[in-house]
């Protein structure tokens, strides 16, 4: 009986995804809008940098704004997964991240309830939209999947700070701190764009809702 009411959880939640996919394949202008959407203004950022320009946007820098869309708001230690990209073709933004979860969570082997909560993460109405607009969440998800065996991927959680209890999977691995290590260094180099950070931080106003700092 129990082993019915998963399969059937199972087959309801696939049917969910499956529609949200057709959702947004009947909606050719919507899904335009939406691929790519996360992915391009921080590929342009990158960039930018890397020409002697500012990684953040002059305005975040230089007093309060309202955050809308297209603002550069992670830390320095992004710019360790952004520069490849800015010569790299865009589809392996995808590719990479999607692959290396795939790989890891079925080297898991997940029982049916197991599948049953991951096909309900990614029919979480955002999930699919993040996953097309490229957000950097998605090599966060990759890192934490690679971790629960590799253990130094874990280190993924210098993209966003707020995701640092993450960084357990990794702790009892030398390989994590030899990547920590790594990256210590970098943001070390990285020191004044670190400033910035805090500054661009600290500049918000507002976020998308409205709801003031």
């Amino acid at each position: 009986m129990r082993h019915a009411a998963e399969v059937g959880l199972m087959v309801a939640l696939v049917g969910l995804l499956l529609a949200e996919c057709a959702l947004f394949a009947m909606m050719p202008g919507t899904l335009h809008r939406v691929v790519g959407f996360d992915y391009a203004p921080y590929i342009e950022a990158a960039s930018r940098w890397l020409h002697g320009g500012s990684f953040y946007l002059p305005y975040q820098l230089t007093g309060p704004y309202a955050v809308v869309e297209h603002e550069i708001l992670y830390p320095p230690t992004a710019l360790l997964l952004l520069v490849p990209f800015t010569v790299l073709p865009a589809p392996l933004w995808w590719a990479i991240p999607t692959t290396i979860t795939a790989w890891f969570v079925v080297s898991l082997r997940p029982s049916l309830l197991g599948w049953a909560a991951i096909v309900a993460c990614l029919a979480f109405p955002w999930s699919l939209a993040i996953w097309l607009a490229g957000n950097p969440t998605i090599w966060i998800v990759a890192g934490v999947a690679a971790s629960t065996r590799l253990g130094w991927p874990a280190i993924v959680v210098a993209l966003k700070p707020q995701f640092a209890p993450l960084a357990l999977l990794g702790l009892r691995h030398r390989s994590f701190w030899l990547a920590a290590t790594l990256v210590a260094c970098v943001s070390l180099l990285l020191f004044p764009l670190w400033l910035a950070w805090l500054t661009a931080l600290h500049n918000v106003a507002s976020w998308p809702d409205g709801n003031a700092l």
